[in-house]
């Protein structure tokens, strides 16, 4: 049984909207891998305190 023009038509919007709706999730999912460093303020203050010497108290002499 073939579809009529009338469907045909209807079902060209579906293309487009999974279209757009399946490189939204490849976007999402290229995000969840590849994350750059010190992108946020945790990963900054970590670079930050493995970067800087951590002082070192006086040994007590007795």
């Amino acid at each position: 049984m073939a579809a009529s023009p009338e469907h045909l038509e209807t079902m060209g919007s579906d293309i487009p909207h999974a279209l757009i709706g399946l490189t939204l999730l490849i976007g999402i999912l290229v995000l969840n891998i590849y994350k750059p460093r010190g992108l946020t303020r945790y990963g900054w203050r970590r670079e930050r305190a493995a970067r800087t010497p951590t002082p070192t108290s006086p040994s007590p002499t007795t």
